[in-house]
């Protein structure tokens, strides 16, 4: 099948909005929506280098030409994440325990279907955000009647590839202020309903998805772009928020990898900053003990992370005193102690402040 045949076949498949679609003019052979989908991955992987090199182009140029509010299909999400090295992108531990984990070139080679870069993809990232949302509210509908909501793999692969391309690189500014106000609000109303529904793998990755959007907000080059997903977190009430902050703390207490601990840190640090009432007392006192046992096993050369622990600790510390007090004055003596092995100077200088703030506690009690 050539690249322009595929083009016709896919344009077909995204208006569709039926379960089975004819592949002959007598209409005659009806196929399962499902299987014309996976008909379709087969033949963009027999695609010549050059064609394959340009598919992105057309499933970018298709998606777009779905009308606006309608969502595009999740088969289309997930033929993207089996085309490209999406799935081999993170480790399934258990379904609430997914972390992020850049497949090896060795096994890369290895696999057939991991064969067009992720950052292709990256500009269906805006509609892939509206698309979540409007998916969530059928949850709302489904729920609401009392029975459960299908296909809801589709919705963990949605999460995961939008938390996948937020990674992979930088939206435009054009491309961020697409993901307007209400495209984040429905983005955390799903986030609310992912864990009222069971599934704990889309809360995870649609909290990870929007910690790198914050991420994008942050490294745009328009300086006064409005960052809606903070705007929403000053709410208390809205839909998802305290869902959001809860999974925070799960993600600190348990990831390894240096982006998301450091993505997480500024989240926590910017509700910690405008006192938004989202954290629950025993969740404080979990964050402090995660800080505390971090920041004293890293390493010498761990300057950001350590800085970033630090700067979560100054703010958090009197939301919780006079809690691990002890342990909070020995933790900040060691880093000042430390200045003559090395230890960067803006930690030791955090460290004095903390080291101040449970003296000034101490003493006002």
């Amino acid at each position: 099948m050539a690249l322009n045949d595929i083009e016709a076949l896919l344009i077909d498949l995204l208006r569709s909005g039926s379960s089975i679609i004819s592949i002959s003019d007598e209409d005659e052979d009806e196929v399962p929506l499902d299987g014309m989908w996976t008909e379709l991955r087969s033949q963009i992987l027999r695609l010549p280098h050059d064609d394959l090199a340009r598919f992105p182009t057309v499933a970018l140029n298709c998606a777009a030409n779905v009308p606006e509010g309608k969502p595009v299909s999740p088969y289309f999400y997930n033929l993207i994440a089996e085309i490209t090295d999406l799935r081999h992108a993170f480790r399934v531990v258990s379904l609430s325990d997914v972390s992020y984990a850049p497949a090896s070139s060795t096994l890369q080679n290895n696999l057939a279907a991991a064969v067009i870069p992720l950052d292709q993809f990256l500009g269906l990232l805006p509609r892939l955000i509206q698309g979540i949302g409007l998916r969530s509210l059928r949850w709302v509908t489904k729920l609401s009647s009392g029975s459960d909501p299908e296909g809801l793999e589709h919705d963990t692969v949605m999460a995961g590839l939008a938390f996948a391309l937020a990674r992979s690189g930088r939206l435009s500014d054009s491309e961020l202020a697409s993901i307007d106000a209400n495209a984040i609000v429905r983005l955390f109303g799903a986030l609310h309903y992912s864990r009222q529904t069971g599934m704990e793998a889309a809360n995870d990755l649609l909290t990870r998805a929007i910690l790198a959007l914050n991420e994008q907000v942050l490294a745009a080059r328009n300086p006064t772009m409005p960052n809606h997903i903070m705007n929403i977190l000053r709410d208390s009430a809205a839909p998802g928020v305290h869902t959001f902050a809860e999974t925070l703390i799960f993600l600190i207490n348990r990831a390894d990898d240096l982006l998301t601990q450091v993505m997480v840190l500024k989240a926590i640090y910017i509700i910690l900053a405008t006192n938004a009432p989202l954290f629950f007392t025993n969740d404080l006192r979990v964050l402090l003990d995660v800080v505390l046992r971090r920041v004293l096993t890293l390493e010498l050369q761990d300057v950001g992370l350590r800085q970033a622990f630090l700067r979560v600790l100054r703010l958090l510390y009197p939301t919780v005193a006079p809690y691990k007090a002890r342990e909070v004055m020995q933790m900040a003596h060691h880093i000042q102690c430390a200045e003559a092995l090395g230890i960067d100077p803006d930690s030791v200088r955090i460290a004095c402040d903390i080291a101040s703030s449970v003296e000034l506690t101490a003493s006002a009690s």
